[in-house]
């Protein structure tokens, strides 16, 4: 019976287990335990032991390798107390810097913390569904923070050779600060009406990897208002104005004729 049950594990490559016979002589049944996946949730690359870590939300022991790991940029300080350190501080321009978190969770706390989540089987067998695309919960009740209602401005930037093919970069120095790559879009989701080297408003998930490029999000044409494109000629306008009046006082001043005064001692 043993060298039954190792040829079909040879044969199949999975282990194998006897159940016990209807009748004492009658047939040994063969049954393979089912296999979830073809890494079985892990990465071990034929190691047969890692290292533990601790989860951060439960503190359980979970292998390094099946963990789930993610990168939070979060601000040192909150909003009242920035806004308090800037009215404090001498220098104008000064940024706080960010404090970058790796989290640790097990499969348990990621689940329930919306930081993945449960696929239909045919597509995680399928080659697409072994590509890891973050999941959009969408508006959901939860409490979890995948989905971010901060927006921001960009300038579509224009393609170069080394920009992927089918994405759309987007110049935001916010998003490069956090983030520490540009956001993009795909080519596909182009907003109606808008132009090359246009404005557009964007969102970005708050627990993305910091050096990854961020995928923007409900991106969309920002129209500018016609009373603030008055209000910028109207200061461009007096700004040139005010250059030109200077100039001319330089010149006149230079136009006058230098009296030479002698000192008598």
């Amino acid at each position: 019976a043993q060298a039954i049950l190792a040829q079909a594990a040879a044969v199949s490559g999975r282990s194998a287990y006897p159940l016990a016979p209807a009748h004492p002589s009658g047939p040994l049944v063969l049954a393979t335990m089912p296999s979830k996946r073809r890494n079985n949730g892990r990465s071990k690359h034929g190691r047969g032991h890692t290292a533990i870590v601790r989860c951060s939300n439960c503190a359980r022991c979970v292998p390094k390798d099946k963990a789930i790991k993610r990168f939070q940029v979060r601000n040192i300080v909150d909003a009242s107390s920035q806004r308090d350190l800037r009215d404090a501080s001498v220098y104008a321009t000064f940024m706080l810097p960010k404090l970058y978190m790796k989290m640790i969770y097990c499969v348990s706390c990621a689940i329930h913390g919306r930081v993945v989540r449960v696929r239909n089987k045919k597509v995680r067998a399928s080659p697409e569904g072994r590509i890891y695309v973050r999941p959009n919960f969408g508006k959901g009740g939860g409490k979890g923070k995948g989905k971010s209602d901060i927006y921001y401005a960009g300038i579509v930037k224009a393609t170069t050779a080394e920009t992927p093919k089918g994405q759309v970069i987007l110049d935001c120095p916010r998003v490069n600060e956090l983030f520490g790559a540009d956001a993009w879009f795909p080519v596909g989701e182009w907003p109606e009406g808008l132009l090359k080297g246009g404005v557009v408003v964007f969102t970005v998930r708050e627990n993305g990897e910091v050096g990854t490029a961020p995928r923007a999000m409900h991106v969309a044409r920002l129209q500018v208002s016609p009373v603030l494109v008055r209000k910028e000629l109207a200061e461009e306008a007096a700004a040139v104005a005010a250059a030109a009046a200077a100039e001319e006082a330089r010149e006149a001043r230079a136009a006058l004729p230098v009296r030479k005064t002698i000192a008598k001692r």
